[in-house]
């Protein structure tokens, strides 16, 4: 009986230049500094969005969340 090829492993063709795939990690941020940045970052929209209407009150009071 003829026993079928197995397919070469990935390791025995990490040799060759095949299937060389290196996953290089992102570094995850860590939520409490996440949240912080979207907030900073909603409170400059708001500041612009106030700037734009004219309306210095709410630009001040964005200007300083942010």
């Amino acid at each position: 009986m003829a026993r079928c090829a197995q397919p070469p492993t990935r390791r025995a063709l990490a040799g060759r230049g095949r299937f060389r795939s290196e996953t290089k990690s992102i570094p995850q941020m860590d939520p409490r500094v996440r949240e912080l940045v979207m907030l900073s970052a909603l409170a400059a929209l708001g500041c612009g969005l106030a700037a734009a209407q004219g309306d210095l009150l709410f630009v001040a009071l964005f200007g300083a969340a942010v």
